[in-house]
């Protein structure tokens, strides 16, 4: 029986007015108002006899004044008229009964019910309503969630795992860098949830907060999803993601402003993720048909236990599901980062073995020098080579043993092709410094280079320096 509260201080004489109806637990609704509600409750002997400790226990958001059989047994909250006078109850509250107060077969179970601190119409306010013996709500809660709780390590070990992968291999893994930043967001966003979750289990908090955590656990719930379509989008290489990702999640969110009841409002919202996600990748079946079909499969697999047992998924299933499905695209992304890596060690193998061929090449070169005389280009080395001369469009190469050689090219750029050990020691002269054998410098400022073979190589004054320079720094026997 369900009565409107006209008078707070006798409960025994409010069911018998107007207004008075009966109703189920959960067509309660206690959203803004006071009333009182009347049940009974049946006792066997047997139960009676026990000697654990009676109590009434009450889930029910709002603050309640608790008889039974007509005796106060007392208060969770205060129950008053006004928010101003209200004092917010706890969610699920047991109150001592003493065994004297209960009878064999049937009792009365009465409450002064107010909920003025609730924000939202919630579908139903009363979740539960009676007497149990040695109950504590939170311990019964962790019964149910308690098995949740392993699926934790699940996600914090994903999400550390590909935020590692994020920071400190992304020179390796460059391009499935967001992908993995996804998952690891994915994973975190899961945790929180299961934390939220599971906080009704540890925490006996007013009433007033459940509107916040139910509205949590569905934000939660879209930010799980957005990731997991995001990773896909990444995954599959999909342009203009971010649109995509827009979209998926107004869809998301008009769902849930639609959808009454926040567990159908958590339900739906993930699952339109994840039929977006399987969408995404199996439109890549074509081009990417291995891991597009293993995505679509765990997708369509999660959405499938969703549809088909909604109530159970969400109670029973939604964790270990979720934890199956990111273990799985863990285990794919993982796949991925070891092939990205096996080809950039690859890669970088290669790398060094051409930097090793073009040195070898570049040294090979340094010792010969290509020229162009007289319509044939062949290759000299420069060990050969005593000192070239400017000869007008040409440049003379003088041989060691005594032959010239006339290359097809101007010596300012010959000088920039020769290695270090050839010296610029005049305007028309460049001379291997492994053939010079002393220098003669005069007052005048000028020099000359006397050269193994005997010829005789002009300094300049303005060169003077450098040369010299040169030979102290490779001091020759016969200087």
């Amino acid at each position: 029986m369900v009565c409107p509260a006209k008078n707070i201080d006798v409960p025994l004489q409010v069911f018998d007015g107007l207004g008075c109806r009966t109703a189920r637990p959960i067509q309660i609704d206690s959203h803004k108002t006071i009333i009182w509600v009347k049940g009974t409750v049946e006792l066997p002997a047997e139960i009676l006899e026990s000697p654990k400790a009676a109590f009434a226990f009450l889930s029910v958001e709002g603050s309640s004044r608790i008889y039974v059989n007509g005796y106060l047994i007392g208060t969770n909250g205060v129950p008053a008229r006004t928010k101003a006078e209200e004092d917010a109850g706890q969610l699920d509250a047991a109150i001592f009964i003493p065994r004297q107060f209960l009878n064999e077969g049937e009792n009365t179970l009465t409450v002064l019910l107010s909920g003025h601190h609730s924000r939202i119409a919630l579908s139903h306010t009363i979740h539960r309503f009676g007497i149990g013996f040695d109950i504590n709500p939170q311990h019964r809660l962790m019964q149910s969630y308690w098995p949740s709780m392993l699926t934790f390590g699940v996600f914090i070990i994903g999400g550390f795992y590909f935020a590692a992968v994020s920071l400190f291999r992304r020179r390796t893994f460059e391009n499935g860098l967001m992908s993995s930043v996804a998952l690891s967001a994915a994973s975190f966003f899961a945790a929180g949830q299961l934390i939220v979750e599971v906080l009704r289990g540890v925490w006996a908090y007013p009433y007033s907060f459940h509107e916040l955590r139910l509205g949590l656990i569905v934000s939660l719930s879209i930010s799980v999803g957005a990731s997991l379509v995001y990773h896909t989008l990444c995954r599959f290489g999909v342009q203009r993601r971010g649109i995509l990702l827009g979209l998926t999640v107004l869809v998301m969110l008009a769902v849930v402003l639609l959808i009454p009841g926040f567990d159908n409002k958590a339900s739906c919202a993930i699952l339109v993720a994840t039929l977006s996600a399987a969408t995404i990748a199996l439109v890549h079946f074509k081009t990417q048909s291995n891991d597009a079909v293993l995505y679509g499969g765990a997708f369509l697999s999660f959405s499938l236990l969703n549809v088909l047992a909604p109530q159970q998924f969400l109670d029973s299933y939604y964790y270990f599901a979720l934890a199956l499905l990111l273990l799985t695209l863990f285990l794919l992304q993982a796949r991925l980062i070891w092939s990205f890596e096996r080809n950039f060690v690859e890669s970088d193998l290669q790398r060094r073995q051409l930097e090793t061929v073009l040195d070898e090449l570049s040294s090979e070169n340094e010792r010969f020098l290509i020229i162009d005389s007289n319509g044939r280009r062949e290759r000299l080395s420069l060990e050969d080579i005593a000192f070239i001369s400017g000869a007008g469009d040409y440049v003379a190469i003088n041989l060691v043993s005594g032959k010239e050689i006339l290359h097809s090219t101007s010596l300012s750029t010959l000088e920039g092709e020769l290695p270090l050990s050839f010296l610029r020691v005049h305007r028309s002269h460049i001379v291997n410094t492994v053939q010079i054998r002393s220098l003669d410098r005069h007052t005048s400022g000028t020099g000359e280079l006397s050269l193994n073979s005997g010829v005789v190589v002009p300094v300049s004054r303005r060169i003077m320096p450098r040369v010299r320079q040169r030979l102290d720094v490779n001091p020759l026997q016969h200087i």
